[in-house]
């Protein structure tokens, strides 16, 4: 492969007839250049003067992103920038930050009524945004290349797909970055210094439906959803990057096209034949081709993302492909149901699926995405109960749209249980939360412990820090009933923190047993094993858990006569497709039900 790049090494040649002087770049590169989706580029790459640049190149002074301790650049991103997008902005100024002590804002390239950008702004463009200096770096650019470009005063980071513009940053912070900082504490100036990276093969792929390129279909999304377009951007940004063809993206209230790659539930007579006539599905996919139409049939938003990608390494990346009528790429994200284990009667499951408010741009698909993994997970493991951490902001919202085809195709029924407290001001909704199968179970009686003192300055304005309570019975037989408790402990270090959650937690579970039930009390409890607050209140209250080796922080504990855990197992962040930094856990109990 070759890399060509400006360096800041010149030679100085004195031309005695002419008096000019001409400058060459030279040297050579160590770097890596990182690739998403897990692939890497060679550590061992030089940077070589590519021969089909000009003997002698005007001369540029390198911008001055900061200087002096100080800043006049803003970062700015596409005003429909996906995750991705998002994330590498993150990156950047996260890095720029730490490196040089300055933070960069950041802002979307919407126009606000103007007719054009001020091309005196100093800017850091990332990505495809409508400034013309991304629009020239972006014509410039061949298939899996992409640049970090000056252009006037912008710099432009640019690939054709927005992997590879994640990519780039991630390349510049870890490269070019720190080399080019002089200065000391609280005086530094970042040099900007460019890159263009040219990969050895760079000849795009080709895909055709039924015998038709894909340069003549346009990308179709629902015009009453607009997470289907960034989505069908996705879709676009795959294409071009595979192919160097940019498909054009349509809102389905434009007129029909005979070539068309449909999105989502679009008012197209294909799509309304596929949606109407197929069982609603959690986290299932496929791409079904029918004349002059290719449709991405998905559940969801996260099983079209998933498409998107098997798509891109099954055909758009795989040298010369094409579709023909029929169905392609059918994929179940998840196994059929998970059996109980051996003499279970009863399963639990633990998982802080991470507050919205928490998750950086970028870092984590938005809740939408989010909720059809975890009904996916419910639909496969089916567990009675689950004990829900973090379960703020729209969470509650988007889970429950899915709980109609849990109970209409899967045969499971869920209901969201909370709490809310009103303290004469204020009403606060708990989002340490209990869901469980109201097709098996009454919650007959519902309580909230509300923790003396918390980090955030009291439990009524910290919804976390809390014990939720649901008494759950059988339907069928009201001998079989049991105590389903959740909470998310405060950090350590806090004595009063530290011994609310040991006693005052200990003291709540000791009360219940008065109850006559098993307890099971799942939770994030910022504790691992052998921490002395997470030992004492295993003493105090009598519990038991399922070791689980170091590390973790998230427990289902449990006490009765007669309960025996019968194992557990854990779904990674592979497993759940990264919708969260903690694991989700199910453990399967004997009750002699």
């Amino acid at each position: 492969m070759k890399i060509k790049r400006m360096l800041s090494c010149v030679l100085a040649l004195l031309l005695l007839l002419s008096g000019t002087v001409a400058l060459f770049s030279c040297g050579k590169d160590d770097g890596t250049a990182q690739e998403s989706e897990s692939e890497a580029f060679s550590d061992t790459d030089t940077a070589d003067s590519s021969e089909t640049e000009a003997q002698t190149e005007e001369v540029k002074e390198p911008l001055k992103l900061i200087e002096n301790g100080k800043s006049e650049y803003v970062v700015v991103y596409p005003n429909e920038a996906t995750p991705t997008v998002l994330g590498a902005v993150d990156l950047l100024i996260e890095k720029i930050k730490e490196k040089t002590g300055v933070t960069l804002k950041s802002k979307s390239d919407n126009l606000r009524g103007a007719a054009a950008h001020d091309p005196n702004e100093k800017a850091i463009l990332i990505g495809r945004t409508n400034y013309e200096e991304s629009e020239e770096v972006f014509a410039s650019l061949g298939r899996f290349e992409y640049k970090i470009a000056q252009v006037g005063n912008k710099m432009v980071v640019m690939a054709l797909s927005e992997t590879y513009v994640q990519t780039a940053v991630n390349y510049y912070v870890t490269h070019l970055l720190e080399r080019n900082i002089t200065g000391g504490e609280g005086a530094k100036t970042l040099t900007l210094e460019e890159f263009h990276y040219i990969p050895e093969d760079a000849s795009p792929n080709e895909f055709k439906i039924n015998g038709t390129e894909i340069a003549e279909f346009a990308i179709v999304y629902p015009k009453s959803d607009p997470t289907y377009k960034i989505l069908a951007m996705s879709l676009q940004s795959a294409i071009v990057n595979s192919t160097s063809v940019e498909v054009p993206v349509y809102a389905d209230d434009e007129e029909e096209r005979e070539h068309e790659i449909l999105f989502g539930k679009t008012n197209r007579a294909f799509s309304r034949e596929l949606y109407e006539s197929a069982t609603k599905t959690i986290a299932t996919y496929s791409v079904e081709v029918s004349g002059s139409k290719l449709q991405i049939f998905s559940g969801g938003y996260a099983s079209a993302k998933q498409c998107i990608s098997q798509l891109r390494f099954s055909a758009l990346n795989n040298g010369k492909t094409e579709y023909t009528d029929g169905s392609y790429l059918k994929t179940n994200m998840f196994a059929d149901k998970t059996a109980l284990m051996e003499d279970a009667d009863l399963r639990i499951m633990t998982a802080n699926i991470l507050n919205p408010a928490w998750v950086a741009p970028g870092d984590r698909d938005d809740v939408a995405y989010c909720a059809e993994i975890l009904a996916g997970i419910l639909a496969n493991t089916q567990p009675d109960a689950i004990g829900l951490q973090e379960a703020a902001g729209e969470w509650k919202t988007e889970l429950e749209e899915w709980f109609p085809i849990l109970k209409e195709e899967y045969g499971v029924e869920y209901t969201w249980h909370h709490r809310s407290y009103n303290d004469g001001t204020n009403n606060y909704v708990f989002d340490t939360s209990i869901v469980y199968r109201s097709d098996l179970y009454d919650c007959v009686e519902d309580d909230v412990l509300l923790f003396s003192h918390a980090s955030f300055g009291g439990s009524t304005s910290n919804s976390m820090r809390i014990i939720t309570k649901c008494h759950l019975q059988s339907k069928t037989d009201d001998t079989k009933e049991f105590i389903m408790l959740n909470t998310h402990w405060d950090g350590q270090g806090v004595p009063e923190v530290d011994y609310n959650c040991t006693h005052e937690s200990a003291a709540f579970v000791n009360e219940l047993k008065n109850e006559g039930c098993p307890i099971f009390f799942t939770g994030d409890f910022n504790s691992v094993r052998g921490a002395q607050r997470l030992e004492e209140f295993i003493t105090e209250a009598g519990v038991q858990t399922i070791d689980q080796g170091a590390g973790w922080i998230d427990f289902t504990f449990f006490w009765g006569d007669g309960v025996t855990a019968k194992g557990n197992e854990t779904f990674n962040k592979a497993d759940h497709y990264n919708i969260t930094d903690h694991p989700l856990r199910y453990t399967d109990f004997d009750l002699s039900w």
